[in-house]
C-alpha cells in the first residue's frame, strides 16, 4: 500500500538525518540553531547546546528542508566540511553520519528478518520424491529425468541449494531405477551463462498430477478429478508437468485426447478423456506444488546470515551498476531503487516485511549516497579529501561548481545508458 510505504520511507529519512545530527553534537561540528521544515515555527527544543525549531516538516526526498536559524531568519546550513576550525577526521565522521546510520539500520533489519522469517528450503527427500528434471545442458552431461541424487562427493547432503551452489569438480552419486552409479562433473560446468536455460540446472520433477480443477474449464468438462495423473496426451508420453506444456504448445487443432491414471477403491485404472482446449491452449488445472521445509535460525545464525545477505545485496547492486555503465544487460531484480522495492513489498505489509523493506531501502539510499550525485555524501566528502591532500580550504564557490558538475555527470550517465540501450536494440 502506497501510504504505508511512504511512511516507512519517511522514517528512514528521519533516521538518516538523526544519525548525522547525533554525530554532529558528539563531535561539536554544528550550527547553534537549526530550523527543520518550512512555514512558521511551531515549537523549539534544546538538545545540549543546540536549539532546534520545528515548522511543517515533510520527510520526503527534496522536501525534507533543514536550515540554520539566525535572528529569526532561515539561512543555508553550514555543511560539516565547512567547519574548518575542527580537524578533518571529525568533519569526515559527521559527514558520513547519515550513511553510517542507514548502514547500521540496514544490517540490524537484515539480522532481525533472518531471525523472525523462517528459512524456506527444498530438502533432499523432496528433491528426490519424484526424481529430478535436468536442464538440456545437464542432460548432455549424463543426467536423466527421474534420476535421484543420493550423495555429493560421497557425502550426504540436506538441502537442494547445496547443489545449486556448487562451483568445484563434483562427483554425483545417482540412483536411476534400480541401479546406483556416479557421474563426475568438472568445475567449468557450474559456470553461469547469459542464457538461463543453458545453465547446469537440476530442478525437482513436478509430476503431472491434478491438484485443483478450474471452474468451467476443459478439465471440468472432461470430468477430470483431483489426484488424476496424466499418462499421455495426444499420443505423447507425459511424465512431468513440463511435458504437458510442451505438448500443448505445439498443438494445432485445439483438441486433447488424454490417458489418465486414477485410483478407485485402492485400485489403479486407466481412463481415456477427450476435450477441447480453451483459447489459451490450457486444460484448466493446477498441479501439485513442490513440498518445502522450514528452518528457524538461531540468534547467532541470524546475526551472521543477516550480515552476509546485506553485503551480498550491496555487492550485487555494485556489480549491476558496473554492467549498466559497460552496456551489459542488467536484471531488474539485482539493481532496485525505492519504487521497485515499494512495489514488491507494499502489497500486504506485515511487520516482518516492513523490517525487510527498511533493510532493502537502506541499501538503495546507501548505494546512491556514496555515488557522486547532487547533494550526496560523496559530494560532501570530496572537499575534505581535497583539503587533506592539498592542505588548502575548499571554497564555497568550488563546492557550487562541484555540485553543478555532479548534475552534468548524472545527465551524462543517463544519456550513456540510453545510448547503450539503443545500440543493443539497433546494432546496425
Amino acid at each position: 500500500m502506497f501510504m504505508e510505504s511512504l511512511l516507512i520511507i519517511a522514517l528512514i529519512i528521519v533516521l538518516y538525518y538523526l544519525g548525522q545530527f547525533l554525530l554532529a553534537i558528539i563531535f561539536d561540528v554544528h550550527n547553534d540553531h537549526y530550523f527543520i521544515g518550512f512555514g512558521p515555527k511551531l515549537f523549539s527544543v534544546k538538545i545540549f547546546d543546540v536549539v532546534i525549531s520545528v515548522g511543517i516538516y515533510l520527510p520526503i526526498p527534496g522536501l525534507s528542508r533543514i536550515y540554520k536559524y539566525e535572528s529569526s531568519v532561515k539561512k543555508k546550513i553550514n555543511l560539516p566540511w565547512e567547519f574548518h576550525e575542527h580537524p578533518i577526521w571529525k568533519r569526515f565522521i559527521v559527514t558520513m553520519g547519515g550513511s553510517l546510520s542507514v548502514f547500521l539500520i540496514g544490517i540490524i533489519c537484515f539480522i532481525m528478518f533472518s531471525f523472525f522469517e523462517k528459512d524456506q528450503f527444498l530438502s533432499k527427500e523432496d528433491l528426490n520424491r519424484y526424481g529430478i528434471e535436468p536442464s538440456k545442458y545437464a542432460k548432455s552431461l549424463g543426467f536423466q529425468r527421474g534420476d535421484k541424487i543420493i550423495k555429493l562427493n560421497g557425502y550426504e547432503y540436506e538441502r537442494a541449494s547445496e547443489i545449486s551452489n556448487l562451483s568445484d569438480e563434483t562427483v554425483f552419486t545417482l540412483q536411476r531405477k534400480d541401479s546406483i552409479f556416479s557421474v563426475n562433473i568438472e568445475k567449468e560446468a557450474f559456470q553461469k551463462t547469459k542464457n538461463y536455460l543453458d545453465d547446469f540446472l537440476l530442478n525437482p520433477l513436478i509430476p503431472a498430477i491434478i491438484d485443483q480443477i478450474e471452474p468451467f474449464s476443459p478439465a471440468e468438462q472432461m470430468e477430470l478429478k483431483k489426484g488424476d495423473r496424466f499418462v499421455s496426451i495426444n499420443g505423447d508420453t507425459v511424465i512431468s508437468i513440463n511435458d504437458i506444456r510442451d505438448i500443448l504448445a505445439k498443438d494445432t487443432i485445439g483438441a486433447i485426447n488424454a490417458l489418465v491414471e486414477r485410483v478407485v477403491h485402492n485400485d489403479t485404472i486407466l481412463i481415456e478423456k477427450s476435450g477441447v482446449l480453451n483459447e489459451d491452449k490450457l486444460i484448466g488445472f493446477s498441479s501439485r506444488s513442490i513440498t518445502v521445509s522450514y528452518y528457524q535460525n538461531t540468534l547467532k545464525e541470524s546475526f551472521f546470515k543477516g550480515i552476509i545477505n546485506y553485503f551480498t545485496l550491496i555487492k550485487n547492486n555494485v556489480r549491476s551498476f558496473y554492467y549498466l555503465l559497460s552496456g551489459s544487460s542488467v536484471s531488474s531484480k539485482t539493481l532496485s531503487g525505492p519504487i521497485r522495492i515499494a512495489d514488491n513489498y507494499s502489497q500486504k505489509l506485515s511487520w516482518v516485511k516492513i523490517i525487510k523493506f527498511i533493510g532493502l531501502y537502506s541499501i538503495s539510499i546507501l548505494f546512491f549516497d556514496l555515488l557522486p550525485f547532487p547533494k550526496s555524501t560523496m559530494i560532501y566528502v570530496l572537499p575534505l579529501f581535497y583539503e587533506a591532500i592539498t592542505r588548502k580550504r575548499f571554497s564555497v564557490k568550488a563546492a557550487e561548481r562541484l555540485n553543478k558538475t555532479s548534475i552534468v555527470l548524472i545527465v551524462v550517465l543517463m544519456l550513456w545508458v540510453v545510448a547503450g540501450d539503443l545500440l543493443a536494440v539497433y546494432p546496425g
